[in-house]
């Protein structure tokens, strides 16, 4: 994902933007149940087994199943097989790339507010 949010004037370019807002939008509708958020937060401790997850929530092997698959394929968390487990973990990339995009919000909400409040000090 692209660390600038601009939409250029190069088509090229647009088009480009345009799929990193269609990602982006990918993650952050994955994190919109309020299960897989809890879940990717739990992950952030570090590698999960399936069986450690089912522990914590009152839901089926089947609906973790659907959950994670959810989360995997936005990119979010990665999967591996481990005997007859699963076990899960944050994809660190993309993790960033959401910091990264929610940063780059707060400094331009930031910048804005800071020269309005100057602007009304003159």
């Amino acid at each position: 994902m692209h660390k600038h949010l601009c939409i250029g004037r190069n088509k090229t370019r647009g088009e480009k933007v345009e799929k990193e807002y269609t990602g982006y939008a990918h993650l952050f509708k994955a994190l919109s149940d309020e299960t897989r958020l809890r879940i990717f937060t739990m992950l952030t401790e570090g590698e999960l087994c399936a069986c450690n997850i089912l522990e914590k929530f009152q839901i089926t092997q089947p609906t973790l199943s659907y959950h994670m698959k959810i989360l995997i394929e936005s990119g979010l968390v990665k999967g591996r097989k481990d005997g007859i487990w699963m076990k899960y973990s944050i994809h660190a990339e993309r993790l960033n790339n959401i910091q990264e995009l929610l940063n780059s919000i707060g400094t331009k909400a930031e910048k804005k507010q800071t020269f309005q409040e100057e602007m009304l000090r003159r």
